[in-house]
């Protein structure tokens, strides 16, 4: 929900906020990544701080939407950057501040009788400022979910043509223009339809990374941060390739004053947007660079390497190369080494 629908909403429904929001507990909230986050590349971390600042600031002014699962949990259907904000402010103050959050349910617009209906209320959700709008690749990935699994236009593929599909995309998504109607309409029938949907995990914040890996490295490393040591490992976490070359400096500084301790780079694409298109050479070239800078002339003179080992987060939630979410990407086979 956008402050737009908000106030809409307010204007339709007498005592809006006194019959449908209510404060739930953060931690009574569920949430999906795939089904409750229309955007291809996940959460955006400008967009994020910006929100963060905002509530920090001038508190919650727009709630969440969600439905009711049990008696005290919800399942959370739009506002996930507002949510992941709420949690990082509730995790700086130590759990003292911003355990709750705001959140919308039970009227007639969100009481979704199908999973076409919630994922066009999601985009027109995020059609419209000041929200973070969607961009032309999220509309086509979520219209082609429409088309191939929810068959909104009919099983026939072949039956599906330009006109068709903007009408279908002008008559849902009521605040789209005609040129990104068109063009949406453009890279479905071009590719959407016949190579399906993809979609990927973003970790905005090195936090958010640190607290990921945690929870699902099979070696038991547990940190909180880039930087911390576990095991006699200190783990940095690398946004880019360039994040990389510039861990190095830290990698030489642990070497020099501990020759014994270990460091290991964890690795995942921010830029995931752009990048993702072939995540998989990404990652070859943030190998080339690791070895790189193994290789530098001052390692190879004190016979050490800067980095003992690289792995990559999983990212691709969704496409014919989806991966475990549970699962690291360890291309050198990186093991832990007893200290």
């Amino acid at each position: 929900m956008n402050p737009e629908q908000y106030q809409e909403y307010k204007n339709k429904y007498p005592n809006f906020d006194q019959k449908h929001v209510i404060d739930v507990l953060l931690k009574n909230i569920e949430i999906s990544h795939i089904e409750d986050q229309v955007r291809t590349a996940g959460e955006d971390k400008d967009h994020l701080y910006e929100l963060k600042d905002s509530i920090r600031n001038h508190g919650q002014q727009v709630p969440v939407v969600g439905s009711r699962v049990s008696d005290n949990l919800f399942r959370l259907h739009a506002g996930v950057h507002r949510f992941l904000s709420k949690k990082e402010l509730c995790d700086e103050s130590g759990g003292q501040e911003h355990t709750t959050i705001k959140l919308a349910f039970g009227f007639d617009e969100v009481n979704f009788n199908s999973r076409a209906e919630r994922v066009i209320w999601q985009l027109n959700e995020n059609t419209r400022q000041p929200s973070k709008n969607c961009d032309t690749d999220d509309y086509v990935e979520a219209i082609t979910g429409l088309i191939v699994q929810d068959h909104v236009l009919g099983s026939d593929l072949s039956k599906i043509t330009p006109e068709v599909l903007i009408k279908y995309i002008r008559d849902n998504i009521t605040h789209i223009s005609t040129y990104r109607a068109k063009t949406v309409a453009k890279k479905v029938l071009k590719s959407g339809i016949f190579t399906g949907q993809r979609k990927f995990k973003n970790y905005p914040t090195k936090k958010s990374a640190a607290e990921f890996f945690s929870q699902i490295n099979p070696w038991g490393l547990s940190v909180s941060k880039s930087g911390d040591t576990d095991q006699g490992y200190t783990v940095y976490f690398a946004e880019s390739k360039i994040a990389i070359q510039q861990n190095n400096l830290h990698g030489a500084w642990h070497k020099k004053t501990d020759p014994n301790s270990k460091v290991l780079i964890v690795a995942y694409c921010g830029n995931v947007f752009s990048k993702t298109r072939d995540l998989a050479k990404w990652r070859r070239d943030c190998v080339a660079k690791f070895n790189e800078e193994n290789s530098h002339p001052f390692c190879v003179a004190a016979g050490l390497k800067v980095f003992d080992g690289i792995i990559f987060l999983p990212q691709v939630q969704l496409g014919p190369d989806t991966e475990p979410e549970n699962l690291i990407i360890n291309p050198l086979n990186f093991n832990i080494k007893k200290v």
